[in-house]
């Protein structure tokens, strides 16, 4: 959460405005290296797709993988999910050894990242339909109420597009 302030309070806004942006366009097409060092194609998903973009910053990022964990178990074979990193294998493999996040894992470099033009800030996560954006939103959230509160918008997108 960003401090209150004119400057954060404008930081916040544009950012918001940003992700509100790509709701209906289609997910610019990417490659990435699979954990096995298969090539992932961002155009090879199911119908709906749960991107989370992300890096080991600590709790905006990895504080959420319990919910996205149990969102991929509930969705499991009606959506695909994808955690998207521009660490490298040993440095991924070690945070995901510390906390484990089960969806596939790509990897990508940061100059790549920048260059499909997406994230406003990490964790970002989006969710396709089909291709194009239905969710999109910057940042992550670390207290619980915050957390509860992402977990339904998460939901409440995967629900409607997978029963």
């Amino acid at each position: 959460m960003l401090p209150v302030g004119s400057n954060a309070d404008a930081l916040a806004q544009r950012i918001r405005e940003r992700d509100s942006s790509k709701i209906g366009t289609r997910l610019p097409f990417f490659t990435a290296s699979e954990s096995d060092d298969s090539v992932f194609y961002s155009g090879a998903t199911k119908r709906v797709a749960l991107y989370y973009f992300w890096y080991d910053c600590g709790d905006p990022c990895l504080g959420a993988f319990d919910l996205l964990n149990e969102l991929q178990q509930r969705y499991s074979g009606k959506a695909d999910f994808f955690a998207v990193t521009y660490l490298g294998k040993a440095q991924l493999a070690d945070v995901l050894t510390e906390r484990p996040l089960h969806f596939r894992h790509c990897r990508i470099t940061q100059d790549e990242l920048d260059s499909i033009g997406l994230s406003s800030g990490y964790p970002f996560t989006l969710i396709t339909v089909d291709g194009v954006i239905m969710y999109c939103k910057s940042g992550g959230p670390i207290v619980p109420a915050a957390l509860e509160k992402r977990r339904e918008e998460y939901e409440g997108v995967l629900k409607a597009y997978c029963e």
